[in-house]
């Protein structure tokens, strides 16, 4: 079941990354599961980019104060090594956050925790989580490999399209 919903998430992800749309706040409580489907909510920190290709959005260049790079918004424990440190925002900080999100529906863990704010952004920026296997035994390699790429810390070495992920699981 988890993974059937992390399609549809993905799905919708997708969706929104090839009009420019990236969400940067994916968390469980933005996600909603009905009877149609998964939605996304909340897109009140979303940022709209120009798409250039296949869903990979180009950063803005107009002025942008509220959510300009160097401001850092977003829950933290689903945010991605760019986004703690302010960096641009695309596509693959929304998969990263997939990542993150689908780790936790597998394992009820989740993949970034610490005692402190300060602490917290520390994992993300240095540690891994553990091995799905650790949580789940039942666990593929094939399946702890997608998701560590969803968590990858450099994004040119995360998945680059949900699409992509998709049609992985």
């Amino acid at each position: 079941r988890a993974i059937e919903v992390a399609i549809e998430i993905l799905d919708a992800l997708g969706a929104a990354h090839a009009v420019g749309i990236i969400h940067r706040d994916l968390k469980p409580a933005n996600i909603i599961l009905t009877k149609s489907g998964v939605k996304l909510i909340d897109f009140g920190l979303a940022r709209l980019t120009p798409v250039r290709d296949a869903g990979h959005p180009t950063p803005t260049s107009g002025d942008d104060s509220l959510t300009a790079p160097g401001s850092v918004f977003g829950t933290i424990p689903y945010m991605a090594p760019e986004q703690v440190r302010g960096a641009e925002a695309d596509a693959r900080t929304d998969l990263f956050a997939f990542g993150a999100v689908f780790y936790e529906m597998l394992t009820g863990r989740r993949a970034f925790s610490a005692q402190s704010h300060p602490a917290l952004i520390a994992a993300i920026l240095e540690q891994d989580p553990p091995p799905l296997t650790t949580e789940l035994p039942h666990a593929t390699p094939a399946l702890d490999a997608l998701v560590r790429a969803c968590l990858a810390k450099d994004p040119a070495d995360r998945w680059q399209h949900a699409r992509d992920v998709a049609l992985a699981l």
